[in-house]
């Protein structure tokens, strides 16, 4: 089974389009051509993704965002795979397409089971694919327990990272009496699972744990937790009741529960934030602001570290005068990874905070997304200081959009 999760990878490490682009994506074809093989029904909707053995009311529904980074699509574009497979680890861009590989073969296992699957479009730019997705089918999956796969810097020594932050007492017990080599976490990454529970529906994020950063050909898996990945999501499907069901579980309760046969009271009244339009309801304001702390902290110094020094590039006006040299000199491409450094994230937010209230600065679209882990949290920033941003031909202002006269 490594060596099949291997081979499926390679083939769909290609290029794919991006969310507005009409050109045909080599990923996508090469996906639905291993459906048509087997047999499979598929649908494709723009700007959604890949509806995998759509049901009528599923069980479950697993999602795999199937959308790359520049980083990777450019590099695909130019022939480069940048996959490097050791004895014991393999490292690239495994972000999101090493999942891919593993829902194929899901797909394959459990194509006559009640559940649906979804190749969804735009993860990495703000969820999109999936938050229209769920838009346009929320009657048929009311009902439905989701089961999100990504990568994760969580549980590296692990087959696979259960990442539940909306934690239900009696899933999390099914979870666990499978008996699996699974890591357990009440923390996750940024990944459609936001979208998932943003709009109300419940499920987990699935993931595989890799180390070094996830937007990098550094990113690596080791290769011993790819068949028992695998396996653990056929048991999840297969052998696991998951219901849809209330969060009756704080992230702070979350270790205790692990360990109980009952479920724990809730020993302290968490600090609320006051985003009324976002779900952070177990998020302490210390939560909040650690966070922030750890964008500040990466574990590796950061291009900007090297170049300017920490202490420098920390005054907003030294920043703004770098990215704006740096987009009327670089390549689009340069510009774009710059998004994948944690120090550029961490002086981005401080942008927002000190200089985008008097509407002076404008910022890419896809580079200003691409560099917030969360784009919800960018979103009630942008509409309470009136951050503008540009795409190509289009200002956007909060939910606005209005076309730039030329």
């Amino acid at each position: 089974m490594k060596n099949k999760i291997l081979e499926i990878f390679e083939k769909l490490c290609v290029s794919h389009k991006d969310y507005l682009s009409e050109e045909r994506s080599e990923k996508l074809v090469t996906i639905t051509e291993f459906l048509k093989t087997e047999k499979i029904q598929y649908e494709y909707i723009d700007k959604i993704g890949l509806i995998v053995n759509k049901q009528e009311k599923p069980e479950k529904v697993v999602v795999s965002h199937m959308d790359l980074i520049p980083l990777f699509n450019n590099s695909f574009i130019e022939g480069i795979k940048g996959i490097k497979l050791g004895k014991e680890c393999i490292s690239g861009p495994l972000d999101n397409t090493i999942t891919n590989a593993v829902m194929l073969l899901a797909i394959k296992k459990l194509k006559n089971s009640n559940v649906e699957f979804l190749f969804s479009e735009a993860e990495e730019i703000g969820f999109f694919g999936v938050r229209e997705y769920l838009k346009e089918n929320r009657d048929r999956l009311k009902d439905s327990f989701f089961i999100n796969l990504d990568v994760t810097s969580e549980g590296y020594k692990y087959a696979a990272s259960v990442e539940y932050d909306c934690c239900n007492f009696e899933n999390l017990k099914k979870v666990q009496a499978l008996k699996k080599n699974f890591f357990f976490t009440a923390d996750r990454e940024g990944d459609d699972m936001c979208e998932i529970k943003r709009q109300g529906f419940h499920g987990f994020s699935y993931c595989l744990p890799t180390k070094n950063n996830i937007h990098s050909f550094k990113n690596k898996a080791r290769l011993e937790s790819l068949e028992p990945y695998y396996q653990g999501l056929i048991s999840l499907i297969k052998n696991c009741d998951l219901i849809s069901a209330e969060k009756d579980i704080f992230a702070y309760e979350f270790e205790k529960a692990l360990v109980s046969d009952k479920k724990p009271k809730q020993t302290k009244k968490p600090s609320f934030l006051d985003y009324p339009e976002l779900d952070y309801s177990d998020y302490s304001e210390e939560d909040f602001n650690s966070s922030f702390h750890e964008l500040a902290a990466p574990e590796e110094k950061s291009f900007f570290e090297v170049e300017f020094g920490k202490e420098a590039m920390t005054k907003t006006e030294n920043f703004i005068t770098f990215l704006s040299n740096k987009m009327s000199t670089s390549s689009i491409y340069e510009i774009e990874s710059l998004a994948y450094d944690n120090y550029f994230r961490s002086l981005l937010f401080e942008v927002c905070l000190a200089q985008f209230s008097e509407g002076k600065y404008f910022f890419y679209k896809d580079l200003v997304e691409s560099a917030i882990d969360n784009i919800f949290i960018f979103e009630a920033w942008c509409t309470k200081y009136d951050i503008f941003y540009i795409s190509e031909d289009t200002y956007y202002l909060t939910d606005q959009t209005v076309s730039i006269i030329s």
